[in-house]
């Protein structure tokens, strides 16, 4: 394999868990020009040693070639939600102009991103509060799911998400913030090909109708699952706890700037 990460840009999506980053790459992932993992290395987080998520693990050879403590899954044949994209993305590697990786919180390692990444690009995608901390619980409470973490969780790892983006985002990279509710207005389609538009620029991908197309695609799939959780309600106290403890100040200058 060759390894060409020299000849590349640098391109990563973030933001809370539960907000949608998977549909970001999935809509990401229309361009030829843009090849991204699906927390290929997203094990750096986990192991809160971020700092080890460097350029290099970018080349085509360490990219296709899994470690242990990469990530939560044990290798790119068997990672059955993905299977069908790395079983063919090697190919996609040599054709993108910009490689990187979905990585949730990404965000706890924005402090000296930018000197281990150069020409680096970050889209930091927020999802409203509410909604964050309801997917955070319903999954804590589905026995078969194995997730432990509940609202008070989610408001934790949005606050730390919003402020660092804020404290960091023009200096350790350049950033872009996608409103999840804007990529998902299904009842106004022209807010939410407005914010793909917005995308396109932002990664100046050369075949724009690739990405509007995909994003068409993973829309279509999205609101059934969004049909399936009507009804879905944080009790009071976790309402109360929401509007206590959560970033709403910061939230509104995230979405301001």
């Amino acid at each position: 394999m060759n390894n060409t990460v020299n000849e590349k840009s640098f391109l990563f999506v973030c933001g809370c868990p539960r907000s949608g980053t998977t549909a970001l790459w999935q809509t990401l992932m229309g361009s030829n020009d843009i090849f991204l993992g699906v927390e290929r290395f997203g094990g750096t987080m986990a192991r809160r040693n971020p700092e080890t998520l460097q350029p290099a693990l970018f080349s085509k050879e360490r990219f296709f070639t899994m470690q242990e403590g990469d990530t939560h899954y044990n290798d790119l044949a068997s990672f059955h939600v993905f299977e069908p994209y790395y079983s063919t993305a090697e190919a996609d590697y040599d054709a993108a102009s910009l490689i990187g990786d979905k990585i949730p919180k990404l965000y706890v390692d924005f402090e000296n991103f930018g000197i281990r990444f150069t020409d680096v690009k970050v889209i930091f995608i927020i999802r409203n509060i509410f909604d964050v901390c309801l997917s955070y619980q319903r999954r804590k409470e589905n026995p078969a799911d194995g997730w432990q973490l509940g609202y008070k969780d989610a408001v934790q790892d949005w606050n730390l998400g919003i402020r660092n983006y804020l404290k960091y985002a023009g200096k350790e990279f350049s950033g872009l913030v996608v409103q999840y509710e804007n990529l998902f207005a299904v009842n106004d389609l022209t807010v939410s090909q407005r914010v793909v538009n917005q995308i396109a620029d932002f990664t100046a991908i050369t075949d724009r109708q690739n990405m509007l197309l995909a994003y068409e695609s993973m829309l279509a799939d999205a609101q059934g699952l969004e049909n399936h959780r009507l009804g879905d309600k944080l009790d009071s106290d976790a309402k109360r706890y929401v509007l206590l403890e959560a970033d709403i100040d910061g939230y509104r200058q995230l979405l301001a700037g």
